[in-house]
């Protein structure tokens, strides 16, 4: 069993370059939580389902805003690009919560109905943030990543980060694998997994090899 770790506000490229070259039928990918965000009260786990799109078959690369579109006609605040298909992943996994299903068997069935070989797990369920302080004003890490532009950081505010605990499955994932690669598509949105106690001891104790990738 292999285990990928990562993190970013966008894929990183060798995440894109593993799906397309290697079998996968044996790896775990465990998906950050610091660019999660909502529209409207809805939830949008955006390190978890732009996995979930990448890997599944007949969704990814079909990136359509109509909802998106309706909901800024409505008056909503939309921040972040979220495509009909994040929202429809947004919708199902929201309808499962409700009927008080564990987050990691969700993505799990999520995979499963979308023909994806790798199981995805959410690093934790537990509320975690990271905010930008500019000479503006404040916006989220998200937002400053995928705004691609120069802007005057004085601070960044990471919330949360001491009081996240891992869902147990991606422990003993951890613990268990023969490779652990950690892959980062920036320095700063890795840090919640990497800070966290309870990886830093099962990397400890992981047998396997242990690969980090620098960040683009």
């Amino acid at each position: 069993m292999k285990t990928i770790i990562y993190s970013g506000a966008e894929l990183p490229p060798i995440l894109r370059v593993i799906v397309k070259v290697y079998s996968l039928s044996d790896v775990n990918i465990i998906a950050n939580n610091i660019h999660d965000y909502n529209i409207s009260g809805l939830k949008i786990m955006h390190e978890a389902d732009n996995a979930l799109l990448l890997l599944s078959k007949g969704i990814e690369g079909q990136d359509s805003f109509t909802c998106q579109e309706i909901l800024e006609k409505l008056g909503a605040k939309v921040n972040i690009p979220t495509s009909d298909a994040k929202i429809a992943l947004s919708i199902f996994r929201e309808g499962r919560l409700k009927r008080s299903q564990n987050l990691v068997n969700i993505y799990r069935e999520l995979s499963k109905k979308l023909q994806i070989k790798p199981n995805i797990i959410p690093f934790t369920d537990n509320k975690i943030s990271a905010t930008v302080k500019t000479g503006e004003g404040e916006i989220s890490l998200l937002e400053y990543f995928l705004a691609k532009k120069d802007i005057n950081v004085r601070e960044v505010e990471l919330e949360g980060i001491d009081k996240a605990k891992p869902f147990d499955q991606i422990v003993n994932t951890i613990k268990n694998s023969e490779s652990v690669l950690i892959i980062p598509n920036d320095p700063v949105s890795i840090i919640p997994i990497m800070k966290n106690k309870d990886i830093q001891e099962t990397l400890k104790k992981c047998e396997g090899q242990i690969t980090a990738i620098s960040p683009p």
